[in-house]
C-alpha cells in the first residue's frame, strides 16, 4: 500500500519528467570526496555518462535512503544483492583458481 513517501517520490518523478530532466541508467560509478562536497560519476558499461556533485548532507541522506531501500529489497527477496566490487572479486578469484570457464570476463 503506497504511503506519503511513495506519493512524494511519484510527484517528484512526474515533475522532473514534465520539466525535461534527463533520465539516466547507470551500472557503474565512481565516488570522490572534495573539500566541500561529494562527486559521483555515473557510468554505463564503463563509460562516464554523468557527474553529480552532492553536498555532504545530501550525500549522507542519499546513502541512508539507498541503504534502507536495498535492505528492504534483500529482506523481501531473502537474498543479498552483490555490489560491483563483490562481482569483480568473484571474477578475480575464479581467474586465479582457473575456474574462469564458468563465467566469461571478456
Amino acid at each position: 500500500m503506497p504511503d506519503e513517501t511513495d506519493d512524494k517520490v511519484h510527484d517528484q518523478v512526474k515533475a522532473a519528467r514534465d520539466n525535461g530532466a534527463p533520465e539516466l541508467y547507470a551500472n557503474g560509478l565512481g565516488v570522490a570526496l572534495g573539500s566541500s562536497d561529494v562527486l559521483l560519476v555515473l557510468e554505463k558499461n564503463k563509460l562516464p555518462i554523468g557527474v553529480v556533485n552532492l553536498s555532504f548532507t545530501t550525500a549522507k541522506s542519499l546513502a541512508v535512503a539507498l541503504g534502507s531501500i536495498i535492505a528492504e529489497l534483500e529482506l523481501r527477496a531473502d537474498r543479498e544483492i552483490l555490489t560491483n566490487d563483490d562481482i569483480t572479486n568473484l571474477f578475480t578469484r575464479e581467474e586465479e583458481s582457473g575456474d574462469g570457464d564458468v563465467l566469461a570476463t571478456h
